[in-house]
C-alpha cells in the first residue's frame, strides 16, 4: 500500500508575513518544476545563505549551486520535492503569487489528483484504476503559462 508522508514542517508556525515573503520569493527568485516523472517541486536560488536559511524553516534540503564561471558569486539552492510540502506550500502563497499564478494553480490541481488516487488505492477504492493527471493530454505544462 502507498503511504503519503506527513508535512516536514509546521505551517500552523507560519505568519502571514512569511508565507507573502516565500511567494515573492518563488514568483521572482524561484521555480515551480513539473518534472517528466510526474513529480512537482519547489527551487529557489539565491547568492544569500540567510534567504536559503529562511527557506529551510519549510522543509526541503539546500546546496551549494555549482558556479558556472570563476566570476559568478557562491550561490545556494533551496529544493522541496515532498509532495505534501509543495501543496502545503503552494495553497498558502497562492494569494500573493502574481506572475507563476497558473503554474502554482496547475500544480495543486495535479498534486491534488495524484493524492487523491493515492489515498484510494490505500483505502481499496476503485479510485485506483485513475491515471496520473494529465491536462489536455500533456504530462507537462506549456512554458507560455509563466
Amino acid at each position: 500500500m502507498p503511504t503519503i508522508n506527513p508535512l516536514s514542517f509546521n505551517p500552523s508556525k507560519i505568519s502571514d508575513r512569511e508565507w507573502g515573503y516565500l511567494a515573492g520569493l518563488i514568483d521572482g527568485e524561484g521555480s515551480i518544476v513539473f518534472t517528466a516523472g510526474g513529480q512537482h517541486g519547489l527551487e529557489i536560488t539565491n547568492t544569500s545563505a540567510r534567504m536559503i536559511d529562511f527557506c529551510m524553516r519549510f522543509g526541503g534540503n539546500w546546496y551549494h549551486k555549482q558556479l558556472m564561471q570563476d566570476h559568478h558569486k557562491k550561490a545556494y539552492r533551496w529544493r522541496n520535492f515532498a509532495v505534501i510540502d509543495v501543496n502545503t506550500i503552494l495553497i498558502n502563497c497562492l494569494p500573493s503569487i502574481i506572475i507563476k499564478r497558473r503554474l502554482a494553480e496547475l500544480a495543486i490541481e495535479q498534486i491534488n489528483h495524484r493524492l487523491m488516487v493515492a489515498r484510494g488505492r490505500a483505502r481499496g477504492n476503485t479510485l485506483a484504476w485513475l491515471p496520473p493527471y494529465q491536462s489536455g493530454g500533456a504530462s507537462r505544462p506549456s512554458p507560455r503559462l509563466s
